[in-house]
């Protein structure tokens, strides 16, 4: 601000709210021109704060809002060039041509990001639509699309829904704008390399095509390629799947696997089930022997349980060579038994919230919440296949069928090999487009602030921020 535009600004404060004209000459630049707002004298002035300080790029946009866009008759420009003599009629009709173009793309732009965000619920089997339930259900995909298709098809069905070959937004069969090569190739690949680990001893196969897939995607430039080290571990997590599969020998293996390779919530869900089962056959192995009243027996089952909360709360009363406390492992058990109870742990949580206390014991308390966030009725449709599936997978872990569920079953949800991201635009095509959008907007724009269309647009943001800085 110079000297000049100083005397001026501070001499129309003092005509309205001499008492903030301390503060503003005690800073000028900070200033917070909209506690004039409070201010009789301000308000019967002037029409707005933009009005007050002279902001021409302001005054356009509020004069665009209150015609709708619509540039003004000649009688209306001219009751507005009285108010405002420094008015340009050419200036203003570019001024309005630009808005409404920057409007018109900024409102393409947010569309095609609600689409994105659509399709990836579609994919994730998700999408509701309460005005439109069946098309909602016909969006969503179903167990066999998943299996079908890879990553790599997701992405091109979220991202470019007219390259892709499945989904409600994708072509139908003879109406795609072009032939979809790269859809149809990929399809091949991971069909065949499906296919290939449903065969034992060709538990290599499938990590190879896959790996082929990947490399193939790099070499040719494609916006869907992963990052050089993505591949590189994807390769390694592709084959440790199916390596495991063929030569991990124990009756683990299954849920090693299965857990490893589920949807981290899934793997959660997994743990916490298993988790209340060994808790609940840790209590009733106990009290079995409880029943028995062998003091030699109930010692070594409760030194034989796995471990965990119960095994660690009923060691105090039974080891080897010390006297067993029989009445006070009942008295333990039974409050272990109320832990599981649902009311006790609603009350024990609403008590955490409150600062009293845990009366559970940490991990058991930490056990109740974990029920209450990791259960079957807060999993997606998707992630309760991936449990079903994980499920069967460690029932049948042994030999050629466990290999094959082991080897299929990663492929519901996708191997983990690496992220798949979409490149809208080469480092020189964004260049370019943020180099178009300065040229075609920046005249609607304020050095001083940012425009609100930056905050869900990264390309407006960074036009903005190059423009700022020149």
């Amino acid at each position: 601000m110079t000297q000049e535009e100083l005397e001026t600004m501070a001499n129309k404060i003092a005509e309205v709210a001499p008492d903030q004209l301390p503060v503003f000459l005690n800073n000028p630049e900070a200033f917070d021109y909209n506690v004039l707002e409070g201010y009789s004298d301000f308000t019967n002035k002037y029409k707005s704060v933009a009005d007050f300080v002279g902001d021409k790029n302001a005054i356009k946009a509020q004069i665009w809002n209150n015609l709708n866009g619509k540039f003004p008759s000649e009688a209306r420009f001219q009751s507005l060039q009285e108010q405002y003599p420094w008015l340009n009629k050419k200036e203003l009709k570019e001024w309005f041509d630009k808005t409404n173009e920057y409007r018109k793309f900024y409102k393409e732009e947010a569309e095609k990001e609600a689409g994105r965000k659509r399709r990836a619920s579609e994919i994730a089997g998700t999408y509701t639509d309460l005005i439109n339930p069946e098309e909602a259900e016909e969006r969503n995909w179903s167990l066999f699309k998943n299996i079908l298709t890879s990553d790599y098809e997701k992405q091109r069905y979220i991202n470019e829904p007219e390259t892709a070959l499945f989904g409600y937004d994708a072509p139908k069969l003879g109406e795609a704008p072009e032939t979809r090569t790269a859809a149809i190739g990929d399809l091949a690949a991971g069909s065949t390399a499906a296919v290939a680990d449903f065969i034992p001893p060709l538990w290599w196969a499938g990590p190879t095509i896959r790996a082929g897939r990947d490399v193939g995607y790099k070499l040719t430039g494609s916006k869907y390629a992963k990052d050089g080290g993505d591949i590189l571990k994807g390769i390694g997590a592709d084959y440790g799947i199916n390596l495991a599969a063929k030569f991990l020998p124990n009756l683990r293996k299954g849920e090693r696997i299965a857990t490893t390779a589920a949807d981290p919530t899934v793997a959660k869900t997994l743990a916490t089930v298993d988790a209340e089962k060994v808790y609940k056959n840790s209590i009733d192995a106990v009290k079995s022997a409880l029943e028995r009243g062998e003091p030699v027996d109930i010692i070594k089952t409760v030194e034989t349980l796995p471990e965990g909360e119960v095994k660690t709360r009923l060691m105090k009363y039974a080891q080897s060579g010390k006297t067993l406390q029989s009445q006070k492992l009942e008295e333990e058990i039974a409050r272990l038994e109320l832990s599981l109870d649902p009311t006790i742990q609603s009350v024990d949580e609403l008590m955490s919230k409150f600062g009293i206390g845990s009366s559970l014991g940490e991990n058991a308390a930490e056990f109740a919440k974990n029920k209450t966030i990791y259960n079957m009725d807060n999993l997606s449709r998707m992630q309760k296949l991936q449990y079903g599936a994980s499920r069967v997978a460690n029932i049948l872990n042994r030999g050629n069928p466990g290999q094959i569920m082991m080897q299929e079953v990663p492929n519901l949800y996708g191997r983990g090999v690496g992220k798949v991201r979409y490149t809208e635009y080469t480092p020189e095509e964004q260049q370019s487009t943020i180099n178009r959008i300065i040229s075609s907007y920046s005249l609607l724009w304020n050095k001083d602030k940012e425009p609100p269309e930056a905050k869900n647009n990264p390309l407006i943001k960074a036009a903005w921020e190059k423009w700022r800085e020149e």
